[in-house]
């Protein structure tokens, strides 16, 4: 029986074994489970792992940062974020990947507009590192926003960021505040101070629709929740989990470094790069404008596992 799971000090929210149960059964994989796993700590890791012969396993918060230096190696997109979410076990070396920025990339293309060329970025953990590392590769100008930014460069205050969000209409959260089991909390207290031209994205996916997304709803913000995120995230950890090819990315399409990457064209006429290029070592720095993107074929609308049909 093969034994995956996931590590953090508080996973009731968690979804993931159900997830994961349910693609075993579709796919007809009877010598797999996927646990939970509650710990205080990661010091002692690979003692963990051994005593339980665990064969892969994915973690969140507080360990994503926490977990990298008691691994054998990171790929990468990993190093580059500073943050691991998925380790993959081969012969007992520990192999670090980072699912969340691709994750990231793949959803927030489809909703992005012309005007999304700077955000606001709730947070400054693991989480945070990938989607700043996904907003800086599509040329978005961010900050990041902390209760205590003490001086940090590139870090403000929430309400020097309540100030900013006439200017910044891309609000990422990526705290825990407002998931379950305290979802009556919010990490953006007014909502008073977004718009119909705002898109709010929140990483949490339990619940969903976070309190701070409810609210960005009603005064007409264009919202999306965790729930495409995580199960993208999931099926790209999955294919680590089982060995196989590394990712090579989705087709995901725009003009980010003005030239083309292949002799191919986006549907929509845009030239385009694979979106593993966005993680390349020489990918462009940030520009101030957005990188407009789209997929080649679109979801319906209305579809999109919490994500809805693109702001106009």
């Amino acid at each position: 029986m093969k034994k995956y799971g996931l590590i953090g000090k508080s996973l009731a929210h968690s979804w993931s074994p159900a997830w994961f149960a349910d693609k075993f059964e579709r796919e007809g994989i009877t010598d797999a489970e996927y646990r939970l796993y509650e710990m205080d700590t990661v010091e002692h890791l690979r003692q963990w792992v051994e005593e339980n012969g665990i064969d892969g396993f994915n973690v969140t918060i507080p360990f994503k940062e926490q977990v990298l230096p008691f691994l054998d190696r990171v790929d990468d997109v990993a190093r580059r974020v500073g943050a691991v979410n998925c380790v993959e076990v081969r012969q007992g070396v520990l192999v670090g990947h980072n699912t969340d920025a691709p994750a990231f990339a793949e959803t927030l293309s489809p909703l992005l507009r012309p005007w999304h060329t700077h955000a606001l970025v709730l947070g400054t953990g693991g989480a945070s590192r990938a989607v700043s590392y996904v907003l800086e590769g599509m040329g978005i100008d961010f900050l990041l926003v902390s209760r205590n930014p003490a001086g940090r460069n590139g870090v403000i205050s929430y309400q020097q960021a309540e100030q900013a969000t006439a200017s910044r209409l891309l609000l990422v959260n990526t705290t825990p505040v407002g998931m379950y089991p305290h979802i009556g909390q919010t990490p953006w207290p007014n909502a008073g101070a977004l718009s119909s031209r705002h898109l709010c994205y929140d990483l949490i996916y339990n619940p969903a629709p976070t309190r701070f997304l409810q609210q960005a709803a009603q005064v007409g913000s264009a919202v999306c929740d965790g729930r495409a995120m995580l199960h993208r995230q999931a099926e790209l950890s999955w294919q680590f989990k089982k060995q196989r090819k590394r990712w090579k990315g989705c087709r995901l399409y725009n003009t980010i470094s003005g030239r083309n990457c292949s002799p191919h064209a986006a549907p929509c006429g845009w030239p385009y790069r694979p979106v593993e290029s966005i993680f390349s070592p020489d990918r462009p720095r940030r520009t101030g404008r957005a990188g407009r993107c789209c997929y080649p074929s679109r979801l319906p609308a209305g579809v999109g596992l919490g994500c809805p049909t693109p702001p106009h």
